[in-house]
């Protein structure tokens, strides 16, 4: 899927604007994520929203395996969250 088929930019405003495809695609995952798709109105905006969702993603199998190797549990041991 292109960029273009997610978002608009309005490059003399600064802004963004998400397609109806973003909305659909992305509705449900972002609240999870801690972000509301519909205040992404800047790049920068878009930008942090994918990475606290790739960040919530990639945790989500550490979560999963926790406890069940002590050498698998050294990996992440330390990172924000782990705790």
């Amino acid at each position: 899927m292109s960029a273009r088929q997610l978002f608009l930019p309005n490059a003399a405003m600064g802004r963004i604007r998400l397609t109806r495809t973003a909305l659909t695609r992305y509705r449900e995952r972002c609240p999870k994520a801690g972000f509301d798709i519909h205040g992404i109105t800047t790049m920068a905006q878009l930008a942090a929203a994918v990475d606290a969702r790739f960040a919530q993603e990639m945790a989500a199998p550490a979560r999963e395996t926790r406890d069940t190797d002590p050498l698998v549990d050294a990996i992440p041991a330390g990172l924000p969250g782990w705790d």
